[in-house]
């Protein structure tokens, strides 16, 4: 992709796009995972109502397009290494979400390899998870106290 698509990827991502994370406890063995051990998913997320702007990205980058939801609603969704080199990308050009980028190349930079996460990196990671919902909220409660005052005619 080129640096102007990054750029306007950045923008959607800043207006219709998040970071999710998601910690699922396994119920049963499956896949090499003892039931009750924690996952943690990982994504790039996002939603729009026109499906066209995201498959345009789903076939020059990558990640999946879905349906969403009960309503006419679409979401483009990255995970893995993919998702790592989405945020680097993001990262260079978001407004509103680089704090949110940040944590979350920092979560994949903590994904040990061919081992078990310890308690000490999952509790690191916690702490990272909450940094992301705290920024979020930040923003939202941010947004609602900015207040305009209109000219007076006079």
């Amino acid at each position: 992709m080129t640096r102007d698509d990054w750029k306007y990827l950045a923008g959607l991502f800043d207006g219709e796009g998040c970071v999710t994370v998601s910690i699922v406890t396994r119920k049963s063995d499956t896949r090499g995972g003892k039931k009750g051990s924690r996952i943690m998913n990982l994504s790039l997320r996002i939603a729009n109502n026109d499906p066209r702007v995201l498959l345009w990205l789903e076939n020059n980058f990558g990640g999946r397009v879905s349906q969403h939801g009960i309503r006419d609603s679409w979401v483009w969704i990255v995970q893995g290494e993919l998702s790592v080199v989405a945020a680097q990308n993001l990262l260079r050009y978001s407004r509103m979400k680089g704090d949110q980028l940040e944590r979350y190349i920092a979560l994949h930079m903590m994904k040990p390899k061919g081992r078990k996460v310890t308690e000490k990196e999952w509790n690191a990671r916690l702490k990272l998870i909450g940094e992301i919902k705290a920024s979020t909220y930040r923003r939202k409660v941010g947004l609602r106290l900015v207040k305009t005052e209109r000219p007076t005619d006079g």
